[in-house]
């Protein structure tokens, strides 16, 4: 394997999505000097478990934080298996609130797609943004917060990326 992102370079990336996510909410939610909706973080499990807690660690504590989580997929392994499942919707309501949904990488933008467009139709009046710690270049798909492009084709591991569920411990992110 061989190392693509060192570890020091995917905080850079938490650090400045966080920097982002930080001004977007002060500039959408603060009113009168409160903050007037919920800052919800939503991770797309498991690949975006590490990202999450690094972009929620580097927001400061003047704001508070939600973390919660949904699980989808259509992939096993390298393959796409076919249609978008969720199997876990978030635990807390996210009608109100300001929701970034951040995942470890977008490969086509669909999951992110279908879950905005299902948050959307089930939280009233909820302002949905997306994040990711990585993108394929050449994914029309824009998200709010994006930590770099990285190419297409290339299978990568580590810092919640995995290789069939193994892997996703390392600290920096590799090209298996």
């Amino acid at each position: 394997m061989k190392k693509l992102i060192g570890n020091h370079k995917i905080k850079k990336h938490a650090k400045n999505v966080a920097a982002a996510i930080e001004k977007d909410y002060t500039i959408r939610s603060l009113h009168k000097g409160k903050y007037n909706r919920p800052l919800v973080l939503v991770g797309v499990m498991n690949g975006a478990l590490p990202f999450l807690m690094e972009v929620a660690q580097n927001i400061p504590e003047d704001i508070s934080v939600v973390l919660d989580t949904v699980k989808c997929g259509s992939y096993t392994g390298m393959f796409k298996k076919g249609k978008f499942k969720l199997t876990k919707m978030p635990d807390n309501n996210l009608s109100g609130c300001h929701v970034v949904i951040l995942d470890d990488i977008i490969d086509t933008g669909e999951t992110m797609i279908e879950l905005v467009k299902r948050f959307e139709k089930k939280y009233k009046d909820c302002l949905v943004q997306t994040g990711a710690l990585l993108k394929r270049e050449g994914t029309a798909f824009r998200a709010n917060y994006l930590g770099q492009q990285v190419r297409k084709g290339l299978w990568l591991v580590g810092y919640g990326l995995d290789d069939n569920g193994a892997k996703r411990n390392y600290k920096d992110i590799y090209v298996k």
